[in-house]
């Protein structure tokens, strides 16, 4: 599954991420006005979700100062590693059948029915789950049904390297270890 229809969009962003790191700021608040000037196709929740690792230099001033930020990330060997990213650079036929999971939000403009064609070629084994009343940032929209299918399908998965599958390996380590019985 490629995106790169995406290219010049994120291309525009990380533009706007190097223009931001070079300015002063007071606030997020002022930050997130600005982005939403900049690229006004981007909701309230994506600008906050883009902005997470862009932080003050120095925490410890007084919020209302003007100061310098940066980026937590390397967003310059992001932008640089952008069209790998998103081109999805492995050979044309690639295909993996061991196990595999998408866990999609019902809202999310991703994985439409040509995405999900393409991914069930290159991951025959695919099992997708689509989370009601979410978009894609699904752990935000359901946290708790998100937790519930990851830890689902990491007990699907669950090997015991002993020689067997037994399920929820993990739980019974975590159990050993709680009661204090370690073999």
């Amino acid at each position: 599954v490629t995106y790169e229809s995406k290219l010049p969009q994120f291309r525009s962003m990380f533009k706007l991420f190097k223009t931001i790191e070079s300015m002063e700021w007071k606030n997020r608040k002022e930050i997130e006005k600005y982005i939403s000037s900049q690229m006004p196709d981007l909701t309230e929740f994506e600008i906050k979700f883009l902005l997470k690792p862009f932080i003050p230099e120095d925490e410890s001033m007084d919020h209302n100062t003007i100061r310098k930020w940066q980026w937590k990330t390397n967003i310059d060997d992001m932008g640089k590693e952008m069209d790998n990213v998103v081109a999805f650079p492995v050979e044309e036929n690639a295909k993996y059948k061991g196990p595999t999971y998408l866990l999609r939000g019902e809202y999310s403009k991703w994985v439409n029915k040509e995405g999900e064609k393409a991914l069930r070629s290159r991951f025959p084994n695919v099992k997708i789950t689509t989370i009601n009343d979410a978009g894609h940032n699904l752990h935000i929209d359901q946290p708790d049904e998100t937790i519930k299918y990851i830890a689902g399908a990491l007990d699907d998965i669950d090997i015991d390297f002993a020689g067997s599958a037994r399920g929820s390996v993990w739980d019974e380590i975590l159990k050993k270890q709680l009661s204090g019985d370690s073999g």
